[in-house]
């Protein structure tokens, strides 16, 4: 048999959708699929991250699940605190899944701090639209009358 590096694509996995709609005459029974190995191919996680991103505006709920996958598997996706006044180094095991809009991550509560932090210096909250977004979404946030405030 051929190694995978020069066969190029082909058909090595089944895949059927829980809902049966693979089947004969369903809505997907033509649909071709693409698999992703998340654990032994080093090219997956690039492919998962490029599709998390495109599917942001769309379906957020698809977007925040993705980020928490590549939060674990990432070696790169750590939360970096940003630096406080007496404390040099810190650290932070929690998942990173708020995106600083740089190629930086946080955890939703350094992702927090960071937006508290520039909004209270009259900034626009330092983590962007996508970051904002990402803490509302899970709940850090929320809009009111008056801004963005803190939630849980």
């Amino acid at each position: 048999m051929d190694s995978d590096a020069t066969r190029g694509l082909y058909r090595k996995y089944l895949v059927e959708r829980t809902d049966g709609s693979s089947g004969p005459g369903g809505k997907h029974e033509h649909c071709e699929y693409f698999v992703l190995d998340l654990v032994h191919d080093k090219h997956a996680l690039i492919a998962l991250e490029a599709y998390a991103e495109s599917c942001e505006l769309e379906y957020p709920s698809l977007y925040d699940d993705l980020n928490n996958i590549l939060a674990k598997l990432l070696p790169s996706r750590r939360c970096v605190p940003s630096p406080v006044r007496g404390l040099k180094d810190r650290e932070c095991s929690a998942p990173a899944v708020i995106p600083l809009g740089n190629g930086c991550w946080f955890c939703v509560e350094h992702g927090l701090e960071v937006h508290r932090r520039y909004s209270a210096n009259g900034f626009d909250g330092g983590i962007g639209p996508s970051g904002i977004a990402a803490l509302v979404r899970r709940g850090a946030l929320t809009i009111s009358e008056g801004g963005w405030k803190g939630g849980k």
